[in-house]
């Protein structure tokens, strides 16, 4: 989508610095009233909206000392709780993407190199679907459980051979639906230095809770 295409729908001036420029285009979209016309943009550059979707990587960053004091996750409709001390926690959600071709699965490599090993939760992309994902997606990375979220209606979504890859791994993969029961809880509880001055004592203690469910879909908080 080209700028100035925005620029004209919206009659939107967009001079000043960076931060000034996505403050005017996060109140742009926050207004539903806008919605129908950015989807008239962008139905004329982009013909599949799986094009643009994007990878969130939520832990610890590259180089980060390790304060992870524990994690766990549970899933009741499969009877799933596992959980491990002193670890490295990261997590992955794919979205839509492309992780089928070899230069895709290559590039988000790349972007990701130094973080693939942090990762203890991989999120499928496109609901598992044999289209989007390849077993090179997911070398060199050790999640300890898959989990893809798909609505009960769909039922070529994951496909078998999605689920076959997965399982070669030895790991679960967890199906995030409707119903309460198969909902994705997972609990991060990290061990802060404290700031100086602070009189919290050394340490403070964090408990960062992400939930899955449809819906909604809720990223990680603090509690």
């Amino acid at each position: 989508m080209l700028l100035k295409d925005v620029k004209l729908a919206f009659d939107l001036e967009l001079d000043g610095d960076d931060n000034l420029k996505n403050n005017k285009i996060i109140k742009l979209l926050a207004n539903k009233d806008n919605h129908h016309k950015l989807k008239a943009l962008t139905n004329k550059y982009i013909k599949d909206v799986n094009d643009t979707s994007m990878c969130l990587y939520s832990g610890q960053l590259a180089g980060q000392q390790n304060n992870t004091v524990s994690w766990s996750a549970v899933n009741v409709k499969n009877s799933i709780y596992l959980c491990s001390d002193n670890t490295e926690c990261g997590w992955i959600g794919t979205g839509d993407h492309d992780l089928k071709f070899p230069a895709s699965v290559d590039a988000f490599h790349d972007h990701f190199s130094e973080l693939l090993k942090k990762i203890v939760t991989f999120m499928i992309p496109h609901h598992g679907s044999r289209y989007n994902f390849s077993p090179k997606a997911i070398n060199w990375i050790y999640p300890t459980l898959f989990f893809v979220n798909c609505p009960s209606s769909n039922v070529n979504h994951p496909h078998k051979d999605t689920i076959k890859t997965t399982a070669s791994f030895g790991r679960p993969m967890v199906r995030v639906q409707e119903s309460n029961v198969s909902a994705l809880r997972e609990e991060i509880t990290l061990r802060i230095p404290a700031s100086e001055g602070c009189d919290l004592g050394p340490e403070n203690i964090y408990i960062g809770v992400y939930e899955f469910a449809i819906p909604p879909l809720v990223p990680m908080k603090l509690l």
